[in-house]
């Protein structure tokens, strides 16, 4: 096992930590300006989780542990802990995953702006109708599934589960010499072959500026 050539993968704020692993930089000026804006009208408990860390003492933070050659970040906060270019400084391979019904860390703000950030080689996916947790495991969403509630976990989610551990496992093996056998999977007509009725899926390795441009005024006018 080469502990100096190893893949990190978080959900969630873990997300946000496997991007700082990766790279990212911990802006913390950026939070002390912008967090009390928000919390007054925070729109997300990922923007409020954030802004804990505004009273870390130094203004930024350098993370990055060389051993890490990949990321995988899955519906990570990333809107304002890295200010404006933290997540420029990511120079390594990075997967991120989007879900479009997600209101913990909604996927335009949290994921989608960010994605455009990174300059490495990167891949967006986007799962329409998943929530923050259909990722985890059942055992740990048992209540909410019993309950009903707006998250589709369990049993529901189970296709975003099985096409998420086959894009792991690919993504894994860009590192191997098995790189060019795995490859297919992260392509866009994969993600296309592999969607549902319930829950299309959609794959990018980048956004066209037009889209982007539309993606940033509708973030905009719903923080106004």
């Amino acid at each position: 096992m080469s502990t100096d050539n190893a893949m990190v993968i978080g959900h969630s704020f873990g997300g946000g930590t496997a991007l700082s692993i990766a790279g990212a930089e911990l802006q913390v000026d950026s939070l002390k300006e912008r967090c009390p804006q928000f919390l007054r009208t925070t729109v997300s408990a990922g923007e409020g989780l954030q802004c804990v860390a505004k009273d870390l003492p130094e203004n930024r933070y350098q993370l990055h542990d060389s051993r890490i050659k990949q990321a995988i970040a899955l519906n990570p906060t990333s809107s304002i802990m890295f200010g404006e270019t933290g997540l420029e400084k990511v120079q390594i391979p990075t997967l991120i995953l989007a879900s479009s019904a997600d209101k913990t860390t909604p996927a335009l703000n949290e994921q989608i702006i960010s994605f455009n950030k990174i300059s490495s080689p990167k891949w967006l996916i986007g799962i329409v109708g998943a929530t923050h947790s259909s990722i985890k495991d059942p055992i740990s969403t048992a209540q909410r599934e019993e309950k009903k509630g707006e998250e589709k976990v369990g049993k529901e989610a189970v296709d975003i589960r099985k096409y998420m551990k086959a894009i792991t496992l690919a993504f894994a093996s860009q590192m191997t010499s098995e790189a060019n056998e795995y490859k297919i999977f992260l392509t866009p007509e994969y993600a296309q072959y592999a969607s549902t009725q319930a829950f299309p899926i959609r794959l990018v390795t980048d956004i066209p500026d037009d889209i982007l441009k539309e993606i940033n005024n509708a973030v905009s006018n719903n923080q106004q």
